[in-house]
């Protein structure tokens, strides 16, 4: 679609300016990653960093303790599909809280093959609360429209039998503004509690994404390049992708659809309602719960009024809390967060941190000015 130009109103522009304030940064493990973090982004920001067959969840693992160490808050995706053994669970789990790592982000994975009993997210999650739920962030994934390779009924399902164990949705890239905001005001019609970070795409150059898919390995490459076939095929078009426009016409959307956007602050900023250990264990669904259902790609989204209505008669205490989990506090001091607000971005750099950051700032800037 075509993004419209021109200037955002002065409150889209001061919401653009906090969501850019300290957003996440993905980064693929390669060798040279950590250095690239500590010579452009400042101590305290977050930093995920995702696994894949390719490279191996050690690399994800070691990258993650390396960076969170040296200052970072960082959170590594454990892919399930990658995890051998509820042993090797713990001691994954022992190893990022012994490092400090309290956020973690977990997807099924792109193994064509389980490693071993965790054939999805919701299996390693379920092992999590088992253990004492360890880690106070828990992500899972969200998508705005369909994925490449999972139906949409499959991750409708996925995503209401995780909703209980995790503390915010990540979503999937999407090129469509307007469908990122039409999705996040479905959630929220639905009376969906967890907090929204929005996937967004960095300033990314394409021959630097070409090297970075070349330097993972060529089958890892040949993944790599399938998973991101929008976003190469909108950089080789004409005009090519611009993120600044994309994110000037997400503020846009999500005003004109009426959802919140609460981002958190500074180095403090997790985009999650993070719970001590005893929240954390009571989150865990009872037997025989009956979960909300869940909204998936292509679902439409009612009127504001009528969503907030909905939401409060499937919550049964209003849209701010969650069946089970009870209102997440936003960090603001000023009560529960209202569902399925945006809490903040989750840009993916595909390792371009030097231009991300750069660009970062830049924006930042400009829309001072403004």
């Amino acid at each position: 679609m075509a993004l419209r130009r021109g200037r955002l109103s002065e409150a889209q522009s001061a919401v653009l300016r906090e969501l850019l304030e300290a957003p996440r940064f993905e980064v693929l493990p390669t060798k040279s990653v950590v250095s690239a973090v500590t010579e452009n982004l400042p101590q305290g920001r977050i930093v995920t960093v995702t696994a894949s067959p390719g490279m191996g969840l050690e690399r994800t693992l070691s990258t993650a303790v390396s960076l969170q160490e040296s200052g970072y808050r960082t959170v590594p995706h454990l892919a399930a599909r990658m995890v051998e053994s509820r042993g090797r669970l713990e001691e994954i789990v022992g190893r990022l809280t012994g490092a400090g790592v309290d956020s973690v982000f977990v997807p099924a994975g792109d193994a064509a093959e389980p490693a071993g009993p965790y054939t999805g997210a919701l299996d390693l999650l379920r092992d999590l609360a088992e253990l004492g739920s360890p880690f106070g962030h828990v992500g899972v994934a969200g998508y705005p429209e369909s994925h490449p390779t999972i139906p949409d009924g499959t991750t409708v399902r996925a995503m209401t039998d995780k909703r209980p164990y995790a503390t915010h949705v990540v979503s999937n890239l999407c090129f469509d503004p307007a469908r990122v905001a039409a999705w996040t005001r479905t959630l929220r019609g639905r009376g969906e509690a967890l907090p929204v970070l929005i996937g967004a795409a960095g300033a990314v150059e394409r021959t630097r994404l070409l090297k970075v898919a070349g330097a993972i390995g060529v089958g890892e490459s040949a993944r790599f390049l399938a998973k991101n076939r929008s976003l190469f095929a909108r950089m080789f078009t004409p005009g090519g992708f611009s993120p600044e426009r994309w994110l000037r016409q997400l503020v846009r959307e999500l005003d004109a659809q009426g959802v919140p956007v609460l981002p958190e602050k500074g180095a403090e900023a997790s985009g999650t309602g993070a719970r001590e250990p005893s929240e954390r264990r009571a989150a865990a669904p009872e037997a025989g719960a009956v979960s909300t259902p869940e909204v998936g790609a292509g679902a439409e989204s009612a009127s504001a009024p009528e969503a907030e209505a909905r939401a409060a008669r499937e919550v049964g205490e209003g849209p701010a809390q969650h069946p089970r989990r009870g209102g997440h506090t936003h960090g603001r001091g000023d009560g529960p967060v209202p569902a399925s607000v945006v809490r903040g971005l989750h840009v993916y750099t595909f390792n371009q941190i030097a231009a991300t950051e750069t660009w970062r700032r830049d924006l930042v800037e400009r829309l001072s000015r403004e």
